[in-house]
Order: structure tokens, then sequence, then C-alpha cells
């Protein structure tokens, strides 16, 4: 029998990162300080749906706690992102689409006193009405949520096969079943936390944070600043977990520390609490999935049609490319000859 020795083959595969986390050692978002760094707090709406007629900072904007308020008039780029359809504002400023809305950002040095400064902000509204249900989402009667794009479909996706209908005339049996999944909080340990360091001149920007997919992040700041992607350097700092949450979400945040950063001229984070990550991240698509299924004696499936609706929420977000697995995987790991798929997702 051959006992040559590898060095790899038979051996366990340690950890890259292993022995920092268990030391220590690692540095997540958080664990990063730079000399005179300051915070940045988001003012938000609690309302689903409106129309921003005024946001009023009479109040607090001579408080000695505030360095400066940013908002969309401080963006040079662009004001709105999203990693397929640019729908989602770093800063709303014509519309409420969903609570915890961000209107604004404080940036100071004291993040518990702007927090409770950020309460103070008086923001006029005009609400309008509310879709709570996304079975209603493309009836003809239903409010746009994003009325440029003449509808609420973010996506659909068809996908066609053989001959359904001969299919399910061939079957022995057809069961038809309605399906539904639950909105999913990724939860990660972890909140969102970023910070952004304006280089020499404000002519670049350092962003290190708990970031997911840091050349996405590039792209968006770049955007968002009016800078080239050589003018952004983004560094991931160690993920205390992410699971897909923090992909787009984070794009978001790294640009408005980033806007931050530039307009003090000095380092500004933002640390999300755990009431924050929820209201604001991206949670995994409810479904509504309807399975027709027509299959004969032997356990051989003949056909199946499915309509899956998914909610995608106030914003596309990475609805289009998430839903896609969704008619990809729609019939399972079986060999099925005839196939009639629609994943539609709305908003």
């Amino acid at each position: 029998m051959n006992k040559e020795k590898f060095n790899i083959v038979g051996k366990p595969v340690v950890r890259q990162d292993g022995y920092a986390k268990v030391t220590g050692k690692a540095k997540y978002a958080d664990d990063y300080h730079f000399e005179g760094e300051m915070y940045g707090v988001m003012v938000r709406t609690n309302v689903a749906h409106a129309i921003i007629k005024e946001i009023d900072f009479a109040s607090i904007e001579n408080h000695p706690s505030i360095k400066t308020i940013i908002t969309h008039d401080d963006i040079s780029g662009s004001k709105k992102v999203g990693p397929i359809k640019q729908d989602q504002p770093i800063f709303c400023y014509e519309k409420i689409v969903t609570p915890g809305d961000v209107v604004a950002m404080l940036v100071g040095d004291n993040e518990v006193i702007l927090r409770e400064l950020a309460k103070k902000v008086k923001i006029a509204l005009e609400e309008l009405p509310v879709l709570e249900d996304p079975t209603t989402s493309l009836d003809k009667n239903s409010i746009l949520i994003h009325p440029q794009n003449k509808s609420n479909l973010i996506t659909h996706y068809p996908l066609r096969k053989g001959n359904v209908e001969k299919g399910f005339k061939q079957s022995d049996e057809i069961i038809e079943q309605t399906y539904t999944t639950q909105l999913i909080e990724h939860a990660y340990i972890e909140p969102e936390c970023v910070t952004a360091i304006p280089g020499e001149g404000n002519f670049r920007i350092k962003i290190i944070g708990s970031i997911q997919n840091p050349f996405t992040t590039r792209r968006v700041v770049a955007a968002v600043l009016g800078f080239g992607l050589n003018e952004v350097e983004v560094v991931q700092a160690e993920l205390g977990g992410s699971f897909g949450g923090k992909d787009d979400t984070m794009n978001i945040l790294s640009a408005r520390a980033a806007i931050a950063a530039l307009k003090v001229k000095r380092p500004v984070k933002i640390k999300y609490e755990r009431e924050e990550s929820i209201i604001e991240s991206y949670k995994r698509h409810p479904y509504i999935l309807n399975y027709k299924i027509g299959f004969n004696k032997d356990g051989k499936i003949k056909a199946m049609k499915i309509d899956l609706l998914a909610d995608g929420g106030a914003y596309s977000s990475m609805s289009p490319f998430v839903t896609w697995r969704s008619v990809v995987q729609a019939t399972g790991p079986y060999q099925v000859p005839n196939v009639h798929t629609d994943v539609k997702v709305v908003y």
C-alpha cells in the first residue's frame, strides 16, 4: 500500500482567520478609531408612505454638539443608487416609501447626544395610501411606490419548457397547493458599522467597515461623490456576520459616511444599534408560491405549473438577482419534462 506522505491531502484545513478570532486580535469595524473621529446619526421618519413637504432643523441646528447636518443637497454625484435599479435615495428628499427612511444625518463628537437631537427634527409630511399586500401590488388602481417606473413590478422571470397542458393531460394525478414563506431578518451578531477617512485635499476617500462586497461599495461611493474609482479605497474589516444582509445596505452607509467626512474634513463613523439595523437592513423575501403538479402512479412528475410572487419591499436592491434563483430552482431536484414558471417580484 502506498504510504506516501502529502502536505495537503489528508490534512485538516486551518481557517485563515481562526487564530485572530480566538485570540481576540481580529479587528471588526468598530475596533477602528482615528484621531478627530466624529459620528453620524440618522434622522428617520416613522411613516410608511408620504411626500416630504419640509424638514425643519431650527430647534437643533445651533446645538454645540452638532458639527454639521447632511442632506441630499450635500451630494455632488448620484442621489439615488442601487446594484441593479437606481431607486433608493442616499437621503430621501421627495418621498418616504417605508418606515425608517432616512432624510438627513447629524454629525458631531457625541453619538449619544446626536441620537437625542435626531428625535427633535420636525418633518412635515403629506401621507399617502399604504400598499400592504403584494397580491394587490400590480392591480390597476394600486398606488405606485415609485411613480417613475409606471408599475410596481420590480422584475419578472418566465420559464417555459415543453407543453405543460399536454403534461397535465398525461398525468394520473394532479395536486394544487399554495404555500407561503415569511420575511426573514438576517440578524447578524455585528450591526452595520463603517468609517470614512478623507484624503489629503479631500481628493480621495478611504472606507473601512463591515462590508460584504467591497467592489460594489467602491462603485457606489465613487458615483455618489462624483469620484473616479481610483479615488476610493475600501478596506473590508472582519465581518461579524452578513449572510447577504450587508450586501447593499453597507454601500449606502459608506456613501453617507464619505459625504460627511469630506464635508467636515475629519473621519466620520456610522454604527447602527440593533433597532436601526432591523429597520433599515434588507430582508429575505417573503413568497406566495402557487404549485400545480401532475404526476403518474409510478411517481414520475409529468408537468409543473408554478407561480411565485415575492415581496421586494420598498426598494429593488438585490431582488432581481436573488429571485432569479427562484425560477432556476422552483422545480427542485426533479427531472420535469413540462414546466411553466413565472416569478414576479413587486414593490
